[in-house]
């Protein structure tokens, strides 16, 4: 019989529901004392080690075939979701995140730096910074991979965090709605994904290119364009939310992850394909909610509430989005229509 990701058995074979209070830190069955670093995380460590070795062996590769590409982030993007899932599942008291939160920001922080130069540019103390900060990341990024797995794990030990004020499992239901409708919006609707891939604005731009985890890719043959790959910090940081709490609530995780794994891959895809920027956390959303339907269960007020609270979201995201795209209309119409002549004295050109 097939054992869950999760060591709890299957509530379906006990025809059981899952246990109404959180499962908290587990201690050690010899010593008595919560474990620091139990089986997930030292399979966490493992699975970021070979991480790291991979990137050198991919970025190795001159070129090959799309189906080399296809194979080559097929793993890429396994080794990420089953760093994030383990880590988020180590980190089983406050003060085993507050640790990993602490080092992961500390490991983080210089790229960062970026964003604060661009919110504070005047600032005298970043000549002094500089050659420190220049220093620091060259030593980072002498790593491949080093800063994308860094930055996944500030997420994760985050997530980790905020699954601890989630006191019932049915509340990832809604929760889950509200993140699918957040990240809408900030892909569609004018939110910091939109104004940064438009270019409308700077700041957005360099913190999107800042908390973004980049997988490593090869060059397609022909001189295609590569396949990048890249995951927000939010995206990491909700499916360490969601795996974490399955933890808590002792509910059975694996074939929602193998589940996830196949739809990120498949809407990756898309957008490899030719697609547009798409949020990552919809499918994260509905894989979560989808795998667990029969897990929530609700009042019949507690059900009309969460209908009444998603249809009012639904038309304010709609509202959202609509006003965006007529913005970027009346943009467009006021761009002239003819462009510049090829003549034109140099400088004159945009």
């Amino acid at each position: 019989m097939e054992q869950p990701l999760s060591e709890t058995p299957d509530a379906s074979t006990q025809n059981t529901l899952p246990p109404e209070a959180p499962i908290e830190e587990r201690p050690d069955p010899q010593s008595g004392k919560p474990v620091w670093i139990g089986r997930d995380g030292l399979l966490a460590l493992a699975v970021g080690i070979v991480d790291l070795l991979f990137w050198p062996i991919v970025r190795g590769i001159p070129s090959g075939s799309m189906v080399l590409v296809g194979i080559t982030t097929l793993i890429s993007l396994f080794l990420v979701l089953l760093f994030t899932v383990r880590m988020a599942r180590s980190m089983r008291s406050p003060r085993a995140i507050l640790l990993n939160l602490a080092l992961s920001f500390l490991v983080i922080l210089p790229s960062l730096v970026p964003i604060f130069v661009n919110l504070s540019p005047s600032w005298p103390g970043w000549g002094i910074l500089r050659p420190h900060w220049r220093a620091y990341m060259g030593g980072f990024r002498a790593i491949s991979g080093l800063d994308t797995l860094a930055l996944i794990w500030l997420a994760t030990s985050l997530g980790a965090g905020i699954s601890r004020l989630v006191r019932e499992f049915k509340l990832l239901l809604p929760m889950g709605v509200a993140l699918a409708m957040v990240d809408l919006y900030t892909v569609f609707g004018g939110g910091v994904v939109d104004t940064a891939v438009k270019g409308t604005n700077h700041v957005a731009k360099v913190a999107m290119t800042a908390l973004t985890a980049q997988l490593p890719t090869m060059q397609p043959k022909n001189g295609a364009a590569p396949f990048v790959l890249n995951i927000g910090f939010a995206d990491f940081l909700f499916i360490a939310v969601f795996f974490a709490c399955f933890v808590r609530f002792g509910i059975p995780a694996r074939r929602t992850f193998q589940v996830l794994f196949v739809t990120l891959f498949l809407y990756m895809a898309v957008v490899f394909l030719g697609g547009p920027p798409l949020p990552a956390l919809v499918p994260v959303a509905a894989v979560v909610i989808g795998m667990n339907w029969r897990r929530f269960r609700y009042e019949r007020s507690e059900a009309f509430a969460l209908l009444y609270v998603g249809l009012i979201l639904s038309g304010v995201l709609g509202f959202l989005i609509s006003r965006s795209h007529q913005g970027e209309v009346r943009e467009s119409t006021k761009r002239p229509s003819n462009p510049p002549s090829s003549s034109a004295p140099p400088g004159k050109n945009r």
